[in-house]
């Protein structure tokens, strides 16, 4: 059997290369994750990103990531919020947030929807309060604009 033996500057540039490889491997992953888009429909500005998977379990993981990512900013800025009782509409739910600052309140509702197009999730930001017939009109505009 032959013994193969490797010098150090062979190992050095081996992972030199595989690190570059790698670095560049994530830098495209992270980069490939849709942007938020955005519309304006009635007094609400809804902002709506694709979700990582196509299952109503990966859906919900990226609708409470976007919720804690939500909260986590807040209590940096050290705004004050309420969560509200989720919000069922069309079969999907939805999370309304309530935030004041300086005596402005402005209100969220954070929730996924399924399209043909794959699941989403949807952020609509309000200065008036956001009710369940607000939600549909949001999540119709989205799906009107995903066609």
């Amino acid at each position: 059997m032959r013994k193969i033996v490797f010098n150090k500057k062979f190992l050095i540039v081996v992972g030199l290369c595989l690190s570059v490889a790698g670095g560049l491997f994530i830098k495209n992953k992270v980069n490939t994750k849709a942007s938020d888009n955005g519309i304006q429909v009635e007094h609400m500005s809804v902002t709506y990103a694709a979700s990582e998977g196509d299952s109503e379990e990966i859906l919900e993981e990226d609708v409470d990531e976007t919720i804690s990512q939500e909260v986590v900013a807040l209590d940096k800025q050290k705004v004050e919020y309420n969560i509200g009782d989720i919000m069922n509409v069309d079969d999907n739910y939805f999370v309304p947030m309530e935030t004041e600052v300086q005596d402005d309140v402005s209100y969220q509702v954070v929730g996924g929807i399924k399209t043909q197009k794959g699941n989403f999730v949807i952020k609509i930001n309000s200065d008036k309060k956001i009710s369940n017939d607000d939600v549909k009109n949001a999540i119709e505009a989205v799906q009107e604009e995903l066609q």
